[in-house]
This record gives structure tokens, C-alpha cells and sequence, in this order.
């Protein structure tokens, strides 16, 4: 299979990823969740001068993420035309993005549940197919 072809499933899973991620964050709070959410508004602290909550940093960290799945996505479709194109320099983007995606999902692995677990890996293990086949494009 050819490498664009791993590239562009896996900015397709990297997308998904980012919107559930988005609407996961926006979604109500129920029970228990609540309370610590709740909660979490109600702690204020110094942040290098800046009056900030727990939720502040949670949420805002949250967006990040989102920011960074999403970008992640148009970066593995752009390697995917990349490496039809320019085979020698998507292969040097290619690993160190294989592999960050990669501790992505053992990090999913570790703190988090199937959902995350399944998508981030199922994309890493694309991007290191691509990674490695970049080589047959030629």
C-alpha cells in the first residue's frame, strides 16, 4: 500500500480524534463530575501574576489539544502528498511525527479510556506504516 495512502487514514482518524475530543469538552456534566467541576471554578491562584482556576488550566489545556489534534491531522494529509513528491524530506517529518503520535497513544493507554486509546493508536500505527513505506513511493 502506498504511503500516502496510511498518511491521509491517518489524518482522517487525527481529525476525528480532535472533534470528539472538542465536543467531549463542551458536553454537560453529570453527578460527581459535576461537583468537581464545579469545584475546579472555585479554586483561584497566582499564575505569574494572573488570577487563574483549576478549570482555566484544564479546559484551556483541553483547547490545546484540540488545537493539536487538528493540526496534526492537516500535517499527516500534507504528508501524505509530500511523500509522492518529495520522498527524502516527508521521510525526515514523517518519524518524528510517527513517534510523537505514538507516545500520544500510550499516553491515551495509560490515563485515559478505549475511545482515545483505539483512535490514537490505530493513527500511529498508519504513520508509522507510512513512515516506513515512503521508501516504495519512488
Amino acid at each position: 500500500m502506498k504511503s500516502s495512502i496510511f498518511f491521509k487514514v491517518a489524518s482522517g482518524l487525527l481529525a476525528f480524534f480532535g472533534m470528539a475530543h472538542t465536543f467531549g469538552m463542551f458536553t454537560e456534566d453529570e453527578g460527581e463530575i459535576k461537583a468537581v467541576v464545579s469545584m475546579m471554578r472555585s479554586v483561584h491562584f497566582d499564575a505569574m501574576g494572573t488570577s487563574r482556576t483549576v478549570f482555566d488550566f484544564y479546559f484551556g489545556f483541553g483547547l490545546l489539544l484540540t488545537l493539536f489534534l487538528l493540526f496534526s491531522s492537516v500535517l499527516s494529509w500534507q504528508l501524505g502528498n509530500l511523500s509522492k513528491e518529495q520522498p527524502a524530506i516527508a521521510r525526515r517529518i514523517a518519524w518524528p511525527f510517527a513517534v510523537a503520535i505514538l507516545v500520544v497513544a500510550v499516553l491515551c493507554w495509560m490515563y485515559f479510556f478505549i475511545a482515545p486509546q483505539v483512535i490514537a493508536s490505530l493513527a500511529a500505527v498508519c504513520l508509522i506504516a507510512g513512515a516506513i513505506t515512503i521508501k516504495n513511493d519512488v
